[in-house]
């Protein structure tokens, strides 16, 4: 055996490592996309909620 150091290329590593992150940046722009359009949905249906329930308060049967 040898001591002499072994050259691995690194240019393949570099290109897949990149190619990973600009995947997953881009899974998390759309996860986070989701996430907007969900908090958006719950405070419309909060407010929509919030409305219905003083309607009822109102209404001819509240007590």
């Amino acid at each position: 055996m040898t001591d002499q150091p072994t050259s691995v290329p690194f240019e393949p590593y570099a290109q897949a490592l990149s190619a990973q992150r600009n995947q997953a940046l881009d899974q998390v722009a759309q996860l986070q996309a989701i996430i907007h359009e969900l908090r958006t949905d719950n405070d419309r249906l909060t407010a929509e909620n919030g409305k219905l329930r003083a309607d009822s308060d109102d209404g001819p049967f509240s007590s």
